[in-house]
Formats: C-alpha cells, sequence, structure tokens
C-alpha cells in the first residue's frame, strides 16, 4: 500500500498553531508561530503535511531565499524540511511535500527553487539529488536562535551546501 495514499498538503495559518504545537512542541522558539508571522508579512508559505492522524512534516517557502548573502541566485528556498515521527522518514512525505513547494514555485514563475542541507545528512542529500537538486558549490552559515525553557536566546550556525532545482 502506498504509504502517502492518504496524504494531503496545505499551506497553514495562524489557526493551525495550537495544533502544530500539540503534535511538534517548540517550546519558547515558537518556530511555528514564527513561520506563521511570515506568512502574515508575505514572505512565505508555510506547507504542512497531513494524513489520517495528524500532521506528519512540514517545510516554509521563504520567497526572498535565504538570508544568507553568500546565496544570490535569487530563488526561493524551501526552508526547515521534516518529517515526524522519524518512522515516517523515507515514507514518501518528504517528496509529497517537495512536489508541492515545485509546483508552487513553478506556479509564481520562479526559474528554480534552492535548499540549504547539510553536506553529512546523506539520507536528506540522496532524496534531493534523486529530485534533480545540484549542488551549487556555495557553503554558507545557517544561523538561528533557540529559546530554552527558561527564556535564554542562543544564536546558532550550521554550515550547509546550497542546493538549486531548475524548474521549467
Amino acid at each position: 500500500m502506498d504509504p502517502t495514499h492518504d496524504l494531503t498538503v496545505r499551506a497553514v495559518d495562524r489557526r493551525d498553531l495550537p495544533l502544530l504545537e500539540r503534535w511538534q512542541p517548540t517550546g519558547a522558539s515558537a518556530v511555528h508561530e514564527t513561520r506563521v508571522a511570515r506568512v502574515e508579512e508575505g514572505a512565505s508559505t508555510y506547507l504542512v503535511a497531513f494524513d489520517g492522524a495528524g500532521p506528519v512534516g512540514s517545510c516554509e517557502v521563504r520567497w526572498d531565499g535565504p538570508p544568507a548573502p553568500e546565496v544570490s541566485d535569487g530563488v526561493p528556498e524551501v526552508n526547515g524540511l521534516q518529517v515526524w515521527p522519524q518512522e515516517r522518514q523515507g515514507s514518501g512525505v518528504g517528496s509529497r511535500l517537495l512536489d508541492h513547494v515545485e509546483a508552487l514555485v513553478a506556479g509564481a514563475g520562479h526559474r528554480g527553487v534552492g535548499l540549504g542541507v547539510d553536506p553529512a545528512n546523506e539520507g536528506a542529500l540522496r532524496l534531493y539529488r534523486r529530485r534533480g537538486y545540484l549542488d551549487t558549490g556555495t557553503r554558507y552559515p545557517d544561523r538561528y536562535t533557540v529559546v530554552d525553557d527558561d527564556g535564554v536566546r542562543r544564536e546558532s550556525a550550521d554550515v550547509v551546501a546550497w542546493l538549486v532545482k531548475p524548474l521549467p
């Protein structure tokens, strides 16, 4: 049986925040809230994959690309693609999300879509290569903030490889 048979992908908004926090709590870091705020500013689209039990994956399309000066090709970015629970990874959820992203980005008239990936994440690299994402040779620090339960903010950065898929 196709594990993505009952899967639907849709854009989410503020009304979905309680559900998203129940399924994947982000605590004081407020990741879902931050993404929805960018949606409300018109800077992104936040997509979530649902099966019969609830959310199983998500990603954000950042229309202006990543906020990294090293990346200057002007294509939208797939940000934070994830599948949960971990047992669902490799079941087609990530591919279904990318199908929606690529159609959305192409439909908006963009010539390509990119994403940053940890060069050591072999599973993700296999998925992206299989789908036609090409390594541009650009490496940059993907910066983010984590807020712990005591409200302490910690700035972090992971060096990622910038991959781009040309779109028709």
